[in-house]
Order: structure tokens, then C-alpha cells, then sequence
């Protein structure tokens, strides 16, 4: 087995996260839900901290205030992030059986989605705190302490994409998903050809669709035409978040748990792990 089928085999699971949206358009819905809910967020709490909070887990602001302020706006600061980490971890875990069940030929629904998060909430909540300490807060220092710091931050958020699938589509706990994370081996070259090709393709398609609407803006009065870049863009993000919770799910189910997922009949297999 060559490495450029292993390429083929991401061609073909981005593919096809594309085709599933097509099937079932109701797919659409969480990732769009998911970006508005969390701008929401965002407008109703950072002015209370500034926007420096994503500078660290904690605000820089309190620094002034008494040890009990401190203490407060810490741990409401703190709550805040969580919250919004478990929404948004809650919302991918409804995506992640929406597409489960697409792709074995059901029509899905959002409450059919997240019916199944909340079966999982105790696990999606333990999730959701580890991604938070892993993944929330961005080291102050330079140098190799910042490297180290984005390091794990990048890989914690990677294993999550393969965690959180884990989880929902079968009924393993938490804790089983982050020990079955060996088995990655066997997908390596799929996960590094989306994280690295995907990139610069990202990149195209919004240069491509950004040109797109600065164009139509320009026909329309100057408002509207801010207005309909800021839907464009909003649009963007929304596909790219199906696309990344999508393209990980498929993986999941077709490379390490070798579930039979139809269009991806004709992968190649790298050698099944061994216990």
C-alpha cells in the first residue's frame, strides 16, 4: 500500500463529507447554530473580563482587585470558558450521530443528535474540562515555553477530534476513546493529508468565495455589501466546522473501527493494530 493511496483515502472521506451535506441537508444546521450560539456568548461576556481572556484561562484584569474579587472573577471567568468549551463539544457530539446515522441511510434530525450527546453527557463534560486545561489557555512566555505550550494545545485538539466520535458513535466511555487513541497509527497519513492539505485548500476556497461576495457587494448599496461579506464569512466557518467534524467522524468509523461506511468501499487499509 502506497502513500499516495493514502492520499486517496483522504480525498475520498473529504469527498464524501461534502456528499453527505447533500444528502441531508438538515446537516447544516449545528455547525450554523454552533457559530451563532458562540459569537453570542462572546458579545454577552468578554466585555465583562476584556478581551485579553483568550491571552490565558484567566483575565489580566482583576489584578488590582482584593483577593476575594480576585478569587470571584477568577472562578466565574473560569465557569464562563467551561461553558462555552461544553456547548461547543456538546453541539459536535450531536453532529458527530447525525452523520453516523447518514451514513447508514437514516434521516437524521438535530433532536435525534442531540438526544445522543445527552446520552453522553457525563463523558462529554469530563471532555470538555480536559480539552479546556489542555487546550484554553495560551502560555504569556516566548520562546520554547510558547512552542511547547502551542504544541500541546495543537495535538490535545487533534486526539479530541477522534475522542469525541469515539465516544458517541459507539459506547465506549471517555476514558476507553483517549486509550484507543494507539490505534491511530493505522490512520496516520489520512490525518496528516487533512491537516496539511487541507490547509492551503481552505485557503483557495475563500479567497475564491470572499472575491465572490465582494463582487455581489459591490453592485449593492455599501451596507448591504458589508452586511452580505459578514453572512459570507459566517458561511465559511460554519462549512468548514461541518467539514473538519465530518471528515474526522468518517476516519473514525472506516479506518480504525473498520465499520463498513458506504462510498469508502474501496479504501486502503494500513495493517490492523494489534493488541
Amino acid at each position: 500500500m502506497g502513500f499516495f493511496e493514502r492520499l486517496g483515502n483522504a480525498w475520498k472521506i473529504f469527498v464524501l463529507s461534502f456528499q453527505l451535506l447533500g444528502r441531508d441537508k438538515s446537516l447544516a444546521i449545528i455547525p450554523s447554530f454552533m457559530l451563532i450560539s458562540t459569537f453570542i456568548v462572546l458579545v454577552l461576556f468578554l466585555p465583562l473580563f476584556g478581551f485579553p481572556i483568550y491571552a490565558g484561562i484567566f483575565p489580566s484584569d482583576l489584578t488590582s482587585a482584593s483577593p476575594i474579587a480576585q478569587g470571584y472573577g477568577y472562578l466565574f471567568a473560569f465557569l464562563i470558558l467551561f461553558v462555552e468549551y461544553f456547548w461547543m463539544y456538546f453541539l459536535s457530539a450531536a453532529q458527530c450521530w447525525m452523520v453516523y446515522e447518514v451514513v447508514h441511510g437514516q434521516d437524521t434530525t438535530v433532536m435525534s443528535g442531540i438526544r445522543r450527546a445527552y446520552h453522553n453527557l457525563g463523558d462529554i463534560v469530563l471532555f470538555s474540562l480536559v480539552m479546556m486545561l489542555l487546550t484554553g489557555s495560551r502560555s504569556r512566555r516566548r520562546g520554547i515555553a510558547h512552542l511547547l505550550g502551542s504544541a500541546v494545545s495543537y495535538f490535545a485538539t487533534l486526539a479530541g477530534r477522534l475522542v469525541l466520535p469515539g465516544m458517541i458513535v459507539t459506547e465506549k466511555s471517555f476514558m476507553e476513546s483517549v486509550r484507543d487513541l494507539k490505534k491511530v497509527s493505522q490512520a496516520w497519513a489520512e490525518i496528516a493529508a487533512y491537516e496539511v492539505g487541507t490547509g492551503p485548500l481552505w485557503v483557495l476556497f475563500f479567497i475564491i468565495f470572499v472575491g465572490f461576495i465582494i463582487l455581489i457587494g459591490s453592485a449593492v448599496p455599501f451596507a448591504f455589501g458589508i452586511f452580505l461579506i459578514l453572512v459570507g464569512f459566517m458561511l465559511f466557518i460554519a462549512l468548514a466546522t461541518y467539514v473538519n467534524t465530518t471528515y474526522y467522524t468518517l476516519l473514525y468509523l472506516a479506518l480504525i473501527e473498520r465499520q463498513k461506511v458506504p462510498g469508502l468501499e474501496k479504501l486502503s487499509f494500513a495493517p490492523v493494530f494489534k493488541h
